[in-house]
């Protein structure tokens, strides 16, 4: 599973040709979720109430990238590493 992102102890990844809805993965620690990429909404898994503001925060300033980056893997393409 690739790494596409890292803030702050916080693994975001995504696999290739993944099930939809978009969304991503997300590990810090122990606490592992799957976050759709339109809402920052958790599809399944659990986060801390901070790492929860964390991700979403991210997602809202990265919603394009992450669009972009799903759009490469459903066609097997390399993904981009995105920025904080």
């Amino acid at each position: 599973m690739p790494l596409i992102a890292e803030l702050h102890g916080i693994k975001i990844y995504m696999y290739w040709s993944d099930h939809m809805p978009p969304h991503f993965h997300v590990i810090k620690g122990g606490e592992k979720a799957i976050v759709l990429i339109e809402t920052g909404e958790i599809l399944a898994g659990m986060l801390s109430p901070s790492t929860i503001r964390e991700v979403q925060n991210w997602q809202r300033h990265h919603l394009s990238e992450l669009n972009d980056n799903w759009s490469r893997g459903q066609q097997m393409l390399p993904f981009f590493k995105i920025g904080e």
